[in-house]
């Protein structure tokens, strides 16, 4: 079964590099990362994918998270633009974890014109998608998960929409008594967005990804990451974070994004936990991202509650 799942992801890695062809996809908004967490470790995450975020950069994660959880993001985009984000999981004893996920871009209010640039109506344009996410441990190492999208986009009165899915792989393991994840994440496999008549292709991905506890003990403990991989609209990308972590209290994080990135390259960022005497955990997360454009520097901010 382990065979079959890299050899799946081998084969559809090769399909997103033969098909590389910068600036052809649709749905470009898909290639934002999005949770504060994440993107604080600087998009480095599909070999650890512990949490929620999971959903987005590598759904087997899901299948050894712990607790379910509720999620809710907010990120100030470049251009005066906004995205949102709203997460669930949950999961079920001897089937496995099940993720939902709404995430949308809002571009803000824009004045129409006519082809004699007299204005019209003005309208806000908006790019979302709808996701369903399943995790399941193949045995004590070893997960998988799909999620499957429903991508939408809205432009006054025109309208795209397209269906796609995200497979996973995590494998967990053991180095010199530290814990050492290795994960594969093949991201926005789909159809063709269409406005009128000519249509184009969502921006499919194929990453790698590794996590190593370098630090671990009662009280710290450091987690160094790496991500490496190519979307079918982008060069080569690679991103880097580590994770300091004092008790389940404070964590204090560190990443640089390289390679095909327009907008990113060095971010950082905070996070606050607090474990409640029923169990439920509230976690605050926020990052900071650098703009290597003339656009403003990134703020992320999530809110998250774990039951």
């Amino acid at each position: 079964m382990k065979k079959f799942f890299i050899i799946t992801f081998l084969i559809l890695g090769v399909t997103i590099f033969a098909a590389s062809s910068a600036g052809t996809a649709a749905a470009s908004f898909l290639n934002i990362g999005v949770g504060a967490r994440t993107e604080a470790l600087g998009g480095a995450f599909i070999g650890l994918a512990n949490d929620y975020n999971a959903i987005i950069y590598n759904p087997s994660g899901l299948a050894f998270m712990e607790k379910g959880s509720v999620a809710f993001t907010h990120l100030n985009w470049i251009a005066d633009t906004n995205i949102n984000m709203a997460s669930v999981v949950y999961g079920m004893e001897g089937i496995g974890v099940f993720g939902l996920v709404w995430e949308n871009l809002n571009y803000g209010e824009i004045q129409g014109m006519d082809a004699t640039g007299t204005e019209t109506n003005k309208f806000t344009p908006t790019d979302s998608f709808f996701g369903l996410s399943y995790g399941r441990k193949i045995n004590d190492d070893f997960s998988v998960g799909l999620t499957l999208k429903y991508i939408m986009s809205i432009i006054d009165t025109y309208n795209a929409n397209a269906f796609g899915f995200d497979l996973g792989g995590l494998y967990k393991m053991t180095v010199a008594e530290r814990p050492l994840g290795i994960g594969l994440s093949v991201r926005n496999v789909g159809s063709k967005m269409t406005y009128v008549t000519e249509g184009d292709p969502i921006p499919m991905y194929f990453g790698l990804g590794a996590s190593y506890g370098v630090l671990v003990s009662d009280t710290n403990n450091i987690m160094a990451l790496f991500d490496m991989g190519k979307a079918s609209d982008t060069d080569f990308r690679f991103n880097v974070g580590v994770e300091y972590s004092f008790k389940d209290y404070l964590n204090i994080r560190l990443g640089y994004k390289a390679g095909g990135y327009d907008v990113e390259g060095f971010a950082g960022g905070l996070g606050a936990g607090y474990t409640l005497s029923n169990g439920m955990r509230l976690q605050l997360d926020y990052s900071y991202g650098s703009t290597i454009t003339e656009f403003k520097d990134i703020h992320r901010i999530s809110f998250s509650f774990g039951f």
